[in-house]
This record gives structure tokens, sequence and C-alpha cells, in this order.
């Protein structure tokens, strides 16, 4: 079999040897690509969309902070500071179609603010799940305490 095979490979023009020396760089390129490049420009693009979401944020607990000091100064009562911010926060979307967007819950589970599930809101959602059934709201408070924020 291996005599055939080269047998064949000594009859092949040069022209259908360069051919075929260059499919197997363009099959070696693309392998190097899958391998390579695809999981690096999907690890930035993760990444990206990672800063997004911390800039978003990040202009929440500026409002949040704005509002406290607001407070703080005696412009506003600590009630209208809070519904201030609440109302703010839940007014804020991102990402494509604004589709995206921020909630307040505290370190107790209690859910403060929720855009989209306002029955939510003073409720304790410590055991509450996603689609996955995984409890996210331990998660974050988790993140929350170990990190300062998350």
């Amino acid at each position: 079999m291996r005599e055939v095979s080269m047998k064949m490979w000594r009859n092949l023009s040069i022209r259908w040897k360069i051919y075929s020396a260059g499919f197997i760089m363009f099959i070696a390129y693309q392998v190097l690509v899958a391998g390579f490049m695809v999981p690096r420009f999907t690890r930035a693009l993760f990444d990206l969309e990672k800063d997004k979401v911390k800039s978003v944020v990040h202009t929440g607990k500026s409002i949040v902070s704005a509002y406290y000091d607001d407070y703080k100064s005696g412009l506003l009562t600590e009630e209208e500071a809070k519904s201030a911010a609440i109302k703010k926060i839940e007014s804020i979307r991102y990402g494509e179609g604004g589709k995206d967007y921020i909630w307040i819950n505290d370190i107790n589970y209690i859910m403060i603010a929720h855009p989209y599930s306002r029955d939510l809101v003073g409720k304790n959602v410590k055991d509450h799940k996603d689609a996955a059934g995984k409890a996210l709201f331990i998660e974050f408070v988790r993140v929350a305490r170990e990190q300062g924020g998350g």
C-alpha cells in the first residue's frame, strides 16, 4: 500500500505537488487559528464585556454615592435619597437593545431594587434560582463580602 502511495506521489506533476504543499500549509494555518487565535479572541471579547459591566456598575455606585452625599449634607431626607437613587438605578439599561440592567440587593439577600422583577423587591432572594437551578444571589453576596464588590 505504501509503495502504491509513493508511486502515485512520484507520478504527480510538480504543479500538483505544489498545490498539495499549499493545501497542507492552509490546513496547518486553520489548525493554528482554531487552536490558538480563536480562544484568545474569545477571551478578549469576554474581557471587554466584563469591563463594560464593571463600568455600568461603577456608574450605579456613583449614583448611589451622590444621593447619599445629598442626604448627609441635608439636601434630601434619607427616604428621598433612597427613593431617588433607586429610581435612577432602575432606569439604567445597557448592552444590545438595552436589555441588560442592574439591580440592588443587600448582603442579607434582600432585593432593594429590580427594574423587571418588582415582585422581588423587599423579599429575601437567597434561595432564588436561575433556569439552571443555581442560587445566583448566594454567589453574588459571597463575592461582595470577600472582594468588597463584584
